[in-house]
């Protein structure tokens, strides 16, 4: 532990951290921690006595899943005695089920004082007693600090939190004026709605410094109207670099969703990096994916693309196709990750779409792929993957991962060592084959022999 970054994590265990008992710390609470295996109140015992030993402690960090009120008064003690150096806080009380918020107004008055802090995380996934008091007493906490750069806040699963309660967080986001990264998860039980999202991009007009933002949707009644709100909102920040929108299980969507969130970006010069995670959304066809093609064609600075398809039945090789079309509209792009998990049928006709858009990412440094649980993928399909980056001479990284395709043998393998034989850049290369009856460990094992011939690759990882 250094003397800047004091660290706490529930599931120490007890005889790790040898302390008296104090007067301040029963001895039924003790007990009860030691019949829990827990070691929360101790070790905030001994960060206390770690930071009087380092009073210019700067970074906070707490973990646990069983916190309460008490716990977080404790906590908020802590930040009382760091608060003059603080840059960086975090807690992460993951299904802490009794926390109901009294503990965290006084933390929040706590935070107040911390003028130097630069980064707050807040996670409270599965926090059920969470009430709007509580987004009250964060707001005002919020309000105060107006040099805060980094902000992630995750509230899935606290379904007593209303649009009520976000309506103070967005007030307090108007005066983020130094904001630089936000992340954000509300509740996925039916709070954000397009009123949701059009009130939380009416508060972001005023972070004209926001350079990354991550929006995370679980099962939210959204639609097309309020994403297009929210896109709008996002194409008039000047600094916007990077965009992340995670949607799962949405179902009021529709297959232009992706077309609404990406048209109005084209006006982003600065964007650089988008990545769209669409997840459960079981009605959804390829025509999603036509609508994302013609969303980004106007998009030409993009260095990084990252794309995600989980339980997504109904997408097929046409999907593939459109894909490739996207691909070929990007020829800046330097780091490129698709993960089909979930994705519906996909053949070698899909995967020889597929590698017609690769051919054209000339910039092209990195790049992993995903493909699971199709034994429509062959031979065939493997060859045309690793023949289409033959002549990506810029390319740094290759990472390709096979779930259960079980039409890929040990012979396709035999062609992948030649295919990147004349990449002298690439530095790291990893495949594999998880359930994949039909490879073999010879068949793996000769595919390392044949990659550490090419003495330019300094990490092989066949599995």
């Amino acid at each position: 532990m250094n003397s800047t970054n004091l660290t706490l994590k529930e599931t120490d265990q007890l005889n790790h951290v040898p302390i008296k008992q104090s007067s301040s710390f029963p001895k039924k609470i003790l007990n009860h921690h030691k019949n829990k295996h827990h070691q929360l109140p101790i070790t905030i015992n001994t960060l206390k006595r770690q930071f009087f030993k380092n009073p210019e402690t700067r970074q906070l960090m707490f973990t646990g899943n069983s916190f309460n009120d008490q716990t977080i008064l404790r906590l908020s003690r802590l930040v009382n005695k760091t608060s003059r150096n603080l840059q960086q806080f975090n807690i992460t009380a993951w299904g802490c089920f009794s926390l109901d918020g009294t503990g965290l107004s006084y933390l929040c008055e706590e935070l107040k004082k911390a003028a130097c802090l630069r980064s707050l995380e807040l996670n409270f996934n599965l926090c059920f007693k969470l009430t709007d008091t509580m987004l009250y007493n964060l707001a005002q906490g919020l309000n105060r600090l107006t040099h805060l750069q980094d902000l992630k806040l995750t509230f899935a699963s606290c379904d007593q939190l209303t649009q009520r309660g976000f309506q103070y967080f967005n007030r307090s986001l108007m005066t983020l004026k130094y904001l630089q990264s936000l992340t954000f998860s509300p509740p996925d039980s039916g709070q954000m709605d397009d009123l949701g999202l059009k009130n939380l991009s009416e508060a972001l007009k005023e972070c004209t410094s926001l350079k990354k933002i991550a929006l995370i949707l679980n099962r939210a009644p959204i639609t097309e109207s309020g994403l297009l709100h929210l896109s709008q909102r996002l194409c008039s920040l000047p600094s916007l670099h990077s965009v992340s929108f995670h949607i799962f299980g949405c179902e009021r969507i529709t297959d232009t969703c992706l077309y609404v969130l990406t048209r109005d970006l084209n006006q982003l010069s600065s964007l650089q990096s988008l990545t769209f995670r669409i997840s459960s959304c079981f009605e959804r066809t390829d025509t999603l994916l036509y609508s994302f093609s013609q969303g980004l064609k106007g998009i030409s600075s993009l260095k990084t693309l990252n794309l995600h398809f989980g339980q997504l039945p109904l997408m097929t090789d046409l999907g593939l196709h459109y894909i490739s079309q996207t691909l070929q509209n990007l020829t800046t792009l330097e780091n490129l990750y698709i993960d089909f998990y979930g994705f519906g049928e996909m053949s070698d006709v899909g995967i020889y779409n597929l590698g017609e858009g690769l051919k054209q990412l000339i910039s092209l440094q990195s790049l992993s792929l995903i493909f699971a649980q199709n034994n429509n993928i062959t031979n065939g399909g493997l060859h045309t993957i690793t023949e289409s980056l033959k002549e990506r001479t810029c390319l740094q990284e290759v990472k390709i991962i096979f779930f259960n395709c079980n039409g890929i043998t040990d012979g396709g393998l035999q062609v992948i060592s030649r295919a990147f034989a004349n990449l002298t850049s690439l530095q790291k290369i990893s495949f594999a084959f998880h359930n994949c009856v039909q490879i073999t460990a010879e068949g793996k094992q000769s595919l390392t022999q044949d990659l550490q011939k090419l003495n330019f690759l300094k990490d092989i990882n066949i599995s």
